[in-house]
């Protein structure tokens, strides 16, 4: 799941628990998108996959589109174990 929470205090009461049950990497600054001071927008991950990186998408097109700095995150699948 990535998107943007509208939460910036790491380990919030509100994000608690979905954050229990998800793999998390260092958010990067994305609000606002001129000048990206707080960290609104989350990746986040469960199951087999890792977050391999996650990044804000800094263009002067994506500083215009949004009001956030798009987000990415890239996935790294963990091989699976035989019994």
């Amino acid at each position: 799941m990535l998107g943007d929470l509208n939460e910036w205090r790491p380990g919030a009461g509100s994000l608690l628990p979905l954050l229990q049950h998800c793999q998390r990497a260092p958010t990067p600054r994305s609000f606002p998108a001129r000048h990206p001071l707080l960290t609104l927008d989350r990746v986040l991950v469960s199951g087999a996959a890792r977050l391999a990186n996650v990044a804000a998408h800094a263009s002067p097109l994506a500083r215009r589109a949004s009001d956030h700095l798009p987000v990415t995150g890239s996935l790294a699948w963990l091989p699976e174990r035989s019994a």
